[in-house]
């Protein structure tokens, strides 16, 4: 995988903005950033053994860089775009979440672009969100 990824950046249309997809920390094996927005996008887990959807986007959330609020944003604007089927209790959770949106907080932006072009739907979600 990695390799093919590297094959990318030989083609005029390859922009510096999509070099962070070659990093292990997008595409590798433990709760990815590929991994957790295919997972959104599919409706079920992927590359991970939680019983559900919205589990692997519980375990996103948790997880951040130095304690701030780093790739939430990705994993959000991709739940609304592609709205994976959740529980009562499940979508008053997400609520919660989604009001993470509206707080301001140190996003890490450098994923937007290759997002947006690996997941079309979460474009304009993404490229219109300024926090």
């Amino acid at each position: 995988m990695h390799a093919a990824a590297h094959r990318l950046t030989r083609y005029r249309e390859w922009r510096d903005a999509f070099d962070p997809m070659l990093s292990i920390r997008f595409w590798g094996r433990k709760l990815s950033i590929l991994a957790v927005l295919l997972s959104i996008k599919l409706h079920r887990p992927v590359g991970s053994k939680v019983p559900s959807t919205y589990d692997v986007l519980a375990n996103a959330m948790l997880r951040t860089k130095n304690g701030a609020a780093g790739l939430r944003h990705l994993y959000l604007h991709a739940w609304q775009a592609y709205q994976p089927e959740a529980t009562e209790n499940q979508e008053r959770a997400l609520e919660r979440f989604l009001q993470m949106l509206d707080t301001p907080a140190e996003l890490d932006r450098q994923y937007d672009e290759i997002v947006c072009v690996l997941f079309p739907e979460c474009r304009a979600r993404l490229r219109g969100y300024q926090r």
